[in-house]
């Protein structure tokens, strides 16, 4: 059935529900109901009524429905909507309220009256919010903001502060308040006074935010602000007993991380801080606090070099080399470099590009590394007999890494080790040659390299003839234009920019742009668009009518930048009228809906062993069902993590082992509360509603990447084994696993 007719009979379905459902009070929301409003956020309200259809449902009065409807608002990003929406944080349900402050802040857009008018409002709700999940979201809602004058951030300042302060009764007659409490204050056998953790987590996400927003206008923090981050970035409360411990644990962990996160931000996290935060039993506080400016040689080389968990001792590399190793040398980085390739010893190869001393041998250390691959390298390999300094053989990483370091600190030296990495295989290695060769400016290999059977080696050598011959390639920018991969296509086009020989570039250019909308896929949006901005800059009217038929493209941005460059040309205005694709998501049943919350994906890794991933059908329940379905498709099967940046994420899933290829139809967001925590997992994206089944893991908390990205899972065991993944590990495959 077309996708529209199913539209419309949800939308007919979910009036009859809603209507139904606030008839019958405060029962959960009908499984029927909350599907059709699901399948209308995915289509983004496209018609008036299916938003009529969300703002009744938001007003209804079952909590479960109105929450999901408040949600799908949020999602929609639209300020005019404010109007209708702010009496929502008056809702009579504390989840409807928290939702709506949420919601409100996704949707103000950065339009100055409305956001003031809903900085008012959420001021004025904090006041008297008793709730501690709605006070939480009001606060991270006040961070989150725009603000252009230092007396509004104070004023939002003070009002988080004080909500991370304000107890309240969190025990009574033996019940304890959902979420738990910190510092609590017993006053009575049955009642226990303490400031509740939901608000407390939520301030701090409000003033992390706000402390991005504030470095522009007002870098300072409010002295009241620093004693209060102080005390709670060093409180480690005792531990309940029973089945609470962990979570407790863990809630109180994660407070002292935000809370030492602002006070680094802000310059005020001082010796005493930094020396208690060291000794944190967290491993994230320990890695925050051995990266802290205020850390010294003591502190990063002796204890955080030599701490227990690898994130640390990578923390503790990364410090070293940024602050100390231009003057102390490279003695320390040497010696991270360990027996096995691992995330430390590749921040040590990459860390001896830069200057060192004579008696550091890093050079020495270089050549050994970069003289292990040969042109048969194997992914891995036996130790290393015998040599230099006891270094290991290394498998492809340790050369790959090497070689472009050898390039930037002996260019003399590395010239005559680059031939060996124009053949190897795997194709990584080839890969990294062109980077080294970018390096040494040298033409000749990546001319070679340039026309490599792989396209990222390709596009990487592109790349680096982009920087050295510029238009002394264009031929082979021209000629990289008929390729498949969208990456390589997009830097061939962007490599064209001010070309002497249009003659030769704008046919190349039309010719891929045809053939890339003939593929009829939505991830072609940044090859097009660079393909576009090419012609706009060399073409001219003559080209017009060629442009003409990208008016009416299914994407927006395409069919606008085609407007505006036959305008351009032609000095007369045309509009672009675009044509969407009328299908989307296949229809989610009832079934596939329930089973999602019991459902488990396990990752097979070649070579690393098994972790598991938890759908979180709560937080976005199409992502998991779009997620499901392809593992179900085997489409994961034999892909791979192509991007391992080890202190923040690793992402794969990609056909073509780059960013730029994914799945032909493009995913809509889900972006909500869900905090960016280490071991979620979240969707890659170059914009709103632009993912591509691109998956990212989450290494470290990253609250900088909440509200901007979808969170739909989490890794529920072996995130052990997440740690050891390397660029390049193969995705051996994926299962879904149903309780």
């Amino acid at each position: 059935m077309p996708l529209p007719r199913v539209l419309a009979g949800l939308a007919a379905c979910l009036l009859v529900a809603v209507a139904t459902e606030g008839e019958g009070g405060q029962g959960a929301a009908n499984p029927a109901t909350r599907i059709a409003i699901l399948q209308v956020e995915d289509s983004r309200a496209a018609t008036p009524g299916q938003l009529q259809l969300l703002l009744q449902a938001a007003t209804s009065a079952t909590p479960d429905l109105q929450v999901v409807a408040v949600r799908a608002l949020g999602r929609l990003e639209r300020p005019d909507l404010l109007p209708q929406m702010l009496p929502l944080l008056e809702a009579g349900t504390s989840a409807v309220r928290a939702e709506a402050a949420n919601a409100l802040a996704q949707a103000a857009g950065k339009d100055v009256e409305r956001v003031r008018l809903l900085r008012a409002r959420l001021l004025e709700r904090l006041v008297g919010e008793v709730d501690a999940e709605a006070r939480g979201a009001i606060c991270e809602a006040l961070g989150r903001l725009p603000y252009s004058a230092p007396a509004d951030i104070t004023q939002a300042e003070r009002a988080i502060v004080e909500a991370a302060s304000r107890t309240q009764v969190t025990r009574h007659l033996g019940t304890r308040a959902a979420g738990g409490n910190l510092v609590g204050v017993t006053i009575a056998p049955t009642t226990e006074v303490s400031v509740p953790v939901p608000a407390i987590l939520g301030a701090l996400r409000g003033l992390e935010a706000l402390s991005r927003a504030r470095a522009k206008v007002q870098p300072a923090l409010l002295p009241e602000t620093i004693e209060r981050l102080k005390a709670l970035a060093l409180t480690v409360p005792a531990a309940p007993t029973g089945r609470a411990r962990e979570r407790a644990a863990a809630d109180a962990a994660r407070i002292r991380r935000l809370a030492l996160l602002c006070l680094v931000a802000a310059g005020e996290a001082n010796e005493t801080v930094v020396r208690r935060a060291l000794a944190d039993p967290d491993v994230q506080v320990r890695r925050l606090a051995v990266s802290s400016p205020s850390a010294d040689r003591t502190s990063v080389v002796d204890r955080g070099l030599k701490d227990p968990s690898w994130l640390v001792r990578y923390a503790a590399l990364r410090a070293y080399g940024r602050r100390f190793q231009p003057t102390e040398g490279c003695g320390p980085i040497v010696a991270a470099i360990g027996a096995t390739v691992d995330h430390v010893s590749m921040l040590a190869v990459d860390l001896l590009a830069n200057p060192c001393q004579p008696g550091d041998h890093a050079v020495e250390t270089l050549l050994d590394l970069a003289a292990s691959v040969t042109p048969s390298t194997a992914r891995s390999s036996a130790g290393r007999q015998g040599g230099a300094a006891g270094l290991p053989r290394a498998d492809w990483h340790w050369g790959a890494h090497a070689i472009v370091a050898l390039a930037k600190a002996s260019p003399e030296r590395s010239k005559p080790m680059l031939a060996r990495y124009l053949t190897t295989e795997p194709w990584q290695p080839r890969m990294y040659a062109a980077r080294a060769a970018a390096e040494l400016a040298d033409a000749d290999a990546l001319r070679a390299l340039a026309r490599d059977a792989n396209p990222n080696v390709c596009e990487a050598a592109v790349s680096g003839l982009a920087r050295t011959a510029r238009h002394e390639a264009d031929a082979i920018y021209v000629q990289a234009l008929g390729a498949d991969d969208h990456q390589l296509i997009r830097t061939a086009a962007a490599a064209l920019a001010g070309t002497p020989d249009r003659a030769a570039a704008v046919p190349a250019l039309l010719a891929a742009l045809a053939r890339l909308t003939t593929k009829d896929s939505d991830t072609s949006r940044d090859p097009r668009v660079a393909l576009l901005e090419r012609l706009g800059e060399l073409g001219s009217r003559v080209q017009a009518e060629s442009l003409t038929p990208y008016l009416r493209d299914h994407d927006p941005r395409v069919a606008e930048l085609a407007a505006r460059i036959v305008s351009g040309w032609t000095g007369v205005a045309v509009n672009a009228t675009p044509t969407p694709r009328a299908e989307g998501v296949a229809p989610v049943t009832a079934t596939e809906l329930s089973q999602l919350a019991s459902t488990t994906v396990r990752v097979t890794m070649r070579d690393r062993g098994q972790f598991d991933l938890r759908m979180l059908a709560d937080v976005a329940p199409m992502s998991c069902v779009r997620f499901v379905r392809l593992v179900g498709q085997g489409y994961y099967n034999g892909l791979t993590f192509h991007r391992v940046i080890p202190d923040f994420v690793i992402q794969g899933g990609s056909p073509g082992a780059n960013e730029y290829s994914g799945a032909d139809r493009y995913w809509r967001d889900e972006v909500g509360r869900a905090p960016q925590l280490r071991g979620t997992v979240g969707s890659s994206t170059r914009g709103r509603d632009t993912g591509d089944a691109q998956i990212y893991i989450n290494m470290v908390d990253s609250p900088q990447l909440d509200h901007g990205y979808t969170i739909f899972a989490e890794v529920s065991r072996g995130m052990d084994v997440v740690d050891t993944i390397l660029e390049g590990d193969v995705i051996q495959k994926m299962q879904v696993m149903k309780k």
